[in-house]
């Protein structure tokens, strides 16, 4: 038995369309977060990702829920930090991994990202510096090649 309700859509948004866009251009409120502290991981030679991380009083008692958005996104994307707000709320350090060339980084890599880069994501848990659990989510279909290859 599942504690959740059903999702219903609101009459005017059951087309999936529509509800891609009204989320995209509806503005909504900052999440209340602390002040992000950057961080960059080297994930090749030459090349390193920045990351925008949320860190609970307790790193090592708090699981980290690292979030990674699509091609055309940023950690600073509205619903990176949506991701984020609702996570540290609950309980989860985050950190808002940026894909290479992504968020300003251009300067950071010799070369462009591509979904076929594995590295990136593989790389930043590892370097993290808590020791606590770490799970990731994606907020595009398009990063689903970023995370297959890590477990």
């Amino acid at each position: 038995m599942s504690i959740l309700s059903p999702f219903v859509p609101h009459p005017l948004l059951r087309n999936g369309h529509v509800m891609t866009l009204v989320a995209w251009g509806r503005e909504r409120p900052a999440p209340p977060l602390p002040p992000p502290e950057m961080r960059f991981f080297d994930v090749a030679p030459g090349t390193c990702v920045s990351a925008d991380c949320y860190w609970q009083a307790a790193r090592a008692r708090h699981p980290a829920l690292i979030v990674l958005h699509g091609l055309e996104g940023s950690s600073s994307a509205h619903y990176m930090t949506g991701i984020a707000g609702k996570a540290f709320a609950a309980g989860f350090s985050v950190v808002l991994l940026n894909q290479r060339n992504c968020g300003g980084t251009e300067h950071l890599s010799p070369g462009l990202y591509h979904s076929g880069l594995t590295e990136d994501p593989r790389s930043a848990p590892s370097r993290r510096s808590s020791r606590s659990r770490a799970a990731f989510t994606r907020w595009s279909g398009r990063s689903t090649s970023s995370i297959s290859g890590i477990s």
